[in-house]
């Protein structure tokens, strides 16, 4: 871990690789693919959702992951602007294309396009959250396990930014080998977007305030409990694997029952 400044300069740093690098990788998608996005003459609006969706979707995640900072000083815009979540991001995007996609009269499924993108660009960026310690909000909890790492307040704590960024190094993987029983067009993109959100309630229970664990430093802010149960991030998970129940079950009647994996 780096102490400040630099952990929070190697944060900043790291950010902009991740979206450089994301764009690059959709550009040259997009460069090579029959998908609406590439070739309907309203293909720029579903980008332009996407990116709005996303840039909202974060923010106000935000503010209900920690409406107690947010809202503080309210109309304070530095609280209001700061902070920014990676689910809120995802589930805004796919709002935000929808609604594009509605607009313009585009009926075929889009995501494919954004999976490989975002698994890298997501991957990136939790290397700088994991750089930025306790400064970034998304350290664990303590624990006495082996690999407890000291993000600088002398505590071991759950090293969350490594479990994610090894789940999506599985889930990668898990993508490209089950490629052949995607039958539909955006299937790619659903079954990374369920995983990652499967994934990312689990992981919450890990992080404070679960397990009765507040702010490692004083002044930070303190995720709040809905229900006293699940935070603003879990619930949105939620809401997201909610929504694509239909196609988890449409998947677990179209995929051969044999645990074989598809011959590619």
């Amino acid at each position: 871990m780096l102490p400040p400044p630099y952990s929070a300069l190697a944060h900043f740093f790291l950010e902009l690789v991740a979206y450089f690098l994301g764009l690059r990788l959709f550009l040259r998608a997009k460069a090579r693919s029959l998908n609406a996005v590439a070739v309907h003459p309203e293909g720029l609006a579903v980008v332009v959702g996407a990116v709005l969706g996303a840039a909202i979707g974060s923010k106000v995640l935000a503010w209900g992951q920690f409406p107690a900072f947010a809202f503080a000083d309210f109309p304070d815009p530095v609280a209001l602007l700061s902070g920014k979540t990676v689910v809120g991001g995802f589930l805004g995007g796919l709002v935000g294309v929808e609604l594009a996609k509605w607009r313009v009269g585009l009926r075929e499924s889009t995501g494919d396009l954004f999976v490989t993108p975002l698994l890298v660009a997501t991957g990136i960026g939790r290397l700088g959250c994991l750089l930025a310690s306790l400064e970034d909000y998304t350290y664990g909890n303590p624990t006495g396990l082996p690999w407890g790492l000291d993000f600088g307040d002398g505590v071991r704590r759950h090293p969350v930014a490594l479990y994610e960024i090894g789940f999506l190094a599985l889930l990668a993987t898990t993508l490209y080998l089950l490629e052949p029983r995607f039958r539909r067009s955006g299937d790619r993109f659903r079954v990374f977007l369920a995983g990652y959100l499967a994934f990312r309630f689990l992981v919450e229970f890990l992080k404070p305030p679960h397990g009765g664990f507040g702010p490692a430093l004083p002044g930070q802010p303190m995720a709040y409990l809905y229900f006293e149960t699940l935070t603003a991030i879990q619930l949105a998970c939620l809401a997201g694997l909610a929504y694509y129940f239909r196609d988890l079950v449409r998947f677990s009647r179209e995929w051969p029952k044999e645990l074989a994996w598809p011959a590619r």
